[in-house]
């Protein structure tokens, strides 16, 4: 018996069907919040919540504005856990949503919260410039403790003329270009080979464009246990900034479960919140592409001795710390405890 014959060839119905349903989606995408809208239309819009307060973590936004509204009603006490900044204290414009409808979404959110958790200190300041009653708590988010199972720092062989970096997590056109920090180590002629493993799509940012000499190896993410087991394979782990300096990437607080030293690829200014952070933590070099001397510092990073205990993570900066810090926060917020904004 023959296959019937396929409508999805060019000009078939498949094609049409598609070419529809990406024109409706490119409309709806003008008008929504986020591509959560529907669902959070679906579930919050009704909701009847039952709590003493509440923690909204963003993003995405549309589930939060949803929920705080109906919080609102109830008379809930709310505080809001943001990421990344959405419209009000953004740097450039988004692409969407519809700037007039989240800002006057974003509004009501910060209007009727009684606290704002942030990540990085400029967050906070450009949130307490548009409310300056609202009490903030810069907290980054924390790590997960790990077990060693035997992982830990491996001495560095002397005269290894191998530089293996590791960068682990996505890496697109949102973050600062790796490619001439690869450049720049190659060129000062440290080392006979340099190798960058990368860990996770990296969405063509142009890996490929890497000097001769440097040879880059594509990964698929592992689970951050294996990851801690196999650090002594590499001499440093590799974080890369945002183009925005008021972003910290998550996995900064994660890379210091790490077992060996770590370099930080930022923006060149002083205000950057991966600089800030990196400098605020042992076992960090901190680089922004076009410094001097980038070959020679990396060198002497990794070679050397760094102890167990200067690589080890913060207590502070784990999880259970974390969580029982917004608690507290949260807590003290919802309860009308005086709350004074942190790190202005």
């Amino acid at each position: 018996m023959r296959d019937k014959p396929s409508s999805a060839r060019p000009g078939g119905t498949s094609s049409r069907r598609a070419a529809f349903r990406r024109g409706v989606g490119a409309l709806l995408y003008r008008v929504l919040l986020d591509r959560w809208e529907p669902w959070s239309l679906r579930h919050l819009s009704r909701w009847r919540p039952d709590a003493d307060a509440a923690l909204l973590i963003a993003s995405p936004w549309s589930p939060v504005v949803y929920a705080s509204r109906r919080l609102v009603k109830a008379g809930i006490p709310y505080v809001v856990d943001v990421g990344d900044p959405w419209v009000l204290t953004r740097d450039a414009p988004m692409p969407t949503p519809p700037p007039r409808r989240a800002r006057r979404a974003e509004r009501f959110l910060w209007e009727h919260a009684v606290g704002a958790v942030v990540t990085t200190r400029a967050q906070c300041e450009r949130l307490h410039a548009l409310y300056p009653d609202l009490p903030i708590l810069i907290r980054p988010n924390g790590y997960k403790p790990v077990e060693s199972r035997g992982a830990a720092l491996t001495p560095r062989p002397r005269g290894d003329s191998r530089l293996r970096i590791a960068h682990f997590g996505i890496l697109s056109a949102s973050r600062i270009d790796p490619v001439p920090f690869l450049a720049d180590l190659q060129d000062s002629g440290r080392w006979r080979s340099i190798v960058f493993s990368q860990f996770g799509d990296d969405f063509g940012v142009g890996l490929d464009r890497v000097p001769e000499g440097v040879r880059v190896e594509h990964h698929s993410p592992w689970p951050w246990q294996a990851v801690v087991e196999h650090a002594s394979e590499f001499d440093a782990a590799l974080v890369v900034a945002y183009p925005l300096p008021a972003l910290l990437p998550s996995k900064a607080v994660e890379y210091s479960t790490l077992p060996l030293p770590r370099i930080a690829l930022t923006n060149p200014d002083p205000d950057d919140a991966l600089r800030e952070h990196a400098k605020a933590h042992a076992g960090w070099l901190v680089l922004s592409n076009g410094e001097p001397d980038i070959g020679r510092r990396v060198w002497e990073h990794i070679e050397r001795s760094w102890s167990t205990a200067e690589l080890a993570p913060s207590r502070e900066d784990a999880w259970p710390a974390v969580a029982a810090q917004i608690a507290e926060f949260v807590t003290a917020c919802a309860g009308g405890t005086s709350v004074v904004p942190t790190g202005l």
